[in-house]
């Protein structure tokens, strides 16, 4: 199943992976509360989350370029985004913020289908990155509130998201798996309402003559 590298010897390095990965956003996590005191959202910033896409995209290519577990094992990559949404849950906890409390819980419940098999062999948790694709354009959007970099983002969701995701469960075969297809269903269902309440917005934005939105 895994390519010179027993599976038991995988399952015991994953913990240690996982708890230095949940470590290390909990702390980035406060820092930036440290650093930014009076801001609520201080966990959900560009830099964090640029940080969290751009990680993910190298260690997710890595994987799927080597797909070898002797040279770069995939729990790295599974590790890393478990992290970010453990210190995601807390955040969102702190806050109070349903929605996306319930977007950590089906991040997570991804990533548990991504760690067991036959998902694991397949670097489902690699393939299945790519969906954050679209968040740095939302954080572009969130600084700028232009109407053009928010048609970008719409855009880049309805790609990373709508369109990516039925091809990649496909792809994995997510039928092999019931906790795979609920999580699945779930977190395709999310991504449509957000879509459908983006594509709202964008009909009715507005812009002030200096380019900012004027529904901010």
């Amino acid at each position: 199943m895994f390519a010179g590298k027993q599976p038991n010897q995988t399952k015991m390095e994953s913990p240690l992976f996982l708890i230095s990965s949940c470590s290390f956003w909990i702390v980035v996590y406060y820092c930036s509360h440290i650093v930014d005191r009076r801001n609520k959202d201080h966990f959900n910033t560009g830099y964090i989350s640029n940080l969290h896409t751009l990680g993910g995209s190298i260690l997710a290519l890595a994987s799927i370029y080597f797909d070898d577990e002797a040279i770069f094992p995939e729990h790295i990559v599974l590790c890393w985004t478990a992290g970010f949404f453990f210190a995601d849950l807390i955040d969102c906890s702190v806050r109070r913020d349903t929605m996306f409390f319930v977007h950590a819980i089906v991040g997570l419940a991804l990533l548990y289908s991504c760690w067991n098999s036959p998902f694991y062999a397949q670097r489902a948790g690699s393939r299945g990155f790519f969906v954050e694709l679209s968040s740095p354009f939302y954080h572009a959007w969130k600084t700028s509130k232009t109407k053009t970099k928010f048609r970008l983002f719409c855009f880049s969701f309805f790609l990373c998201r709508i369109v990516y995701t039925p091809i990649f469960l496909n792809k994995m075969n997510v039928t092999q798996n019931s906790f795979a297809i609920l999580a699945s269903i779930a977190f395709y269902l999310m991504n449509l309402a957000w879509f459908a309440k983006g594509m709202q917005m964008l009909y009715n934005y507005k812009e002030s003559p200096g380019g900012e939105s004027k529904d901010k």
